[in-house]
């Protein structure tokens, strides 16, 4: 959507955030966000993390009275795959301004 015109405000905006390693700092809060939910979720009854999670992305088998439950109390995230005996493939994403109160209230709910 930018014309090459106005590139210099496109690439203004990339050095900022290229100097300094700026994205690899914002990129290591958002893992370290998803692996402290991750964390979390695993002491949770009948939850199942589903793959290793190696960045920002949690994929997760939730029971499904835990997904409603999370979603009643405001929680927002996707279903990756359509429920099956009674769990619901979920995708939880984390970024750098994920505040850790959020994820720790997505935590005791789950476990709530």
């Amino acid at each position: 959507g930018h014309l090459m015109s106005k590139m210099r405000f496109v690439s203004a905006q990339l050095e900022r955030y290229l100097a300094g390693d700026l994205w690899l700092v914002h990129a290591a809060r958002a893992n370290a966000q998803a692996a402290q939910l991750a964390d979390g979720l695993r002491g949770v009854a009948g939850i199942e993390i589903d793959h290793a999670v190696e960045a920002n992305a949690i994929f997760a088998h939730v029971p499904d009275r835990v997904v409603a439950k999370l979603r009643d109390a405001g929680a927002l995230f996707y279903d990756w795959m359509p429920p099956k005996d009674g769990k619901t493939l979920i995708r939880l994403v984390t970024s750098f301004a994920t505040p850790e109160e959020d994820v720790a209230n997505f935590i005791r709910i789950a476990r709530g």
